[in-house]
C-alpha cells in the first residue's frame, strides 16, 4: 500500500511536470506566431509599395502618353506644311496674276491642312481622355489595394492582441504548473517518508507478534512441566 502511494505521488509529479513542459512549448509557439504576424504585416506593406510601382494601370498611362506624343508630332508636321503653304500663298498673292487665281489653290490646301489639324486635335483629346481613364483606374486600383492592406493590418492587430493575451494566460499557466510540479514533488517526498515510517511500524508490529508467539510457546511449555510435576507429587504420596 505504501509503495503504491509513493508510486502514485511520483506519477502525479511527472504528469504535472509534463503539463508544465507542454505549456512552455505552447508559449514558444505563441511567441513565434506573434513574430510571424509582425513579419507578415511588413511584407504586406512592402507589397503595397511594389504594387504602386508596377500597377498595370500606370503602365497603360505610359502607353497612352506615348501615343499622345505621336499625335503631337503629327501636328508639328502639319503645322510645318501649313507654314510652307502660307508662304507660297503669300508669294502667289504678291504676284497677283489674274487676280490671285493661284492663291485660291493654295488657300484650299491650307484649308485641307486645317481640317487635318482639327482631326489631329480630336485625336489628342481622345488620347488624353484615355490617359485620364487609365490614371483613374490606377488610382482606384491602388486605393482598393490600400483598403485591403488596411483591413489586413487591422486583422493583424487583432491577432497580435489575441496572441499577446493568450501569451499572458499561458505564462500564468506555466507559473502555476511549475508551482504545482514543485508542490507535487514535495508531496512525493513526504509520501515516501510516510511510507518509510509505515514500513518501520510494520516491522515493529511484526517483532511484537513474534515476541507474543514466543511467550505463548514458553507458557505452553511451563504448563506442561507444571502438569508433569503435579503428577510426580501424586505418585510420591500415593
Amino acid at each position: 500500500g505504501s509503495d503504491s502511494a509513493t508510486l502514485s505521488a511520483g506519477e502525479a509529479a511527472q504528469n504535472v511536470s509534463a503539463v508544465a513542459g507542454a505549456a512552455e512549448q505552447l508559449l514558444d509557439a505563441i511567441e513565434e506566431i506573434s513574430r510571424q504576424v509582425v513579419d507578415s504585416t511588413g511584407v504586406v506593406r512592402e507589397a503595397v509599395v511594389q504594387t504602386e510601382k508596377s500597377n498595370s494601370g500606370i503602365s497603360r498611362l505610359s502607353t497612352a502618353a506615348a501615343r499622345v506624343g505621336d499625335v503631337v508630332e503629327l501636328i508639328s508636321r502639319i503645322a510645318a506644311q501649313t507654314n510652307l503653304l502660307a508662304l507660297n500663298a503669300t508669294i502667289e498673292a504678291a504676284r497677283a496674276g489674274e487676280a490671285g487665281r493661284g492663291f485660291a489653290v493654295v488657300a484650299q490646301e491650307v484649308k485641307t491642312l486645317a481640317t487635318r489639324t482639327a482631326k489631329a486635335t480630336q485625336d489628342i483629346a481622345a488620347q488624353i481622355a484615355e490617359m485620364q481613364a487609365a490614371t483613374d483606374q490606377s488610382v482606384e486600383a491602388i486605393a482598393a489595394i490600400r483598403d485591403k492592406i488596411s483591413a489586413v493590418e487591422r486583422i493583424s492587430a487583432i491577432i497580435a492582441s489575441a496572441v499577446h493575451e493568450q501569451g499572458a494566460s499561458t505564462q500564468e499557466i506555466v507559473r502555476s504548473t511549475r508551482s504545482a510540479a514543485e508542490g507535487t514533488t514535495g508531496m512525493s517526498d513526504h509520501v515516501g517518508a510516510v511510507a518509510k515510517a509505515v514500513g518501520d511500524v510494520g516491522d515493529s508490529v511484526d517483532s511484537v507478534v513474534r515476541l507474543a508467539q514466543d511467550l505463548d510457546s514458553f507458557a505452553s511449555r511451563m504448563r506442561a512441566k507444571a502438569t508433569a510435576f503435579g503428577a510426580e507429587l501424586e505418585r510420591a504420596h500415593g
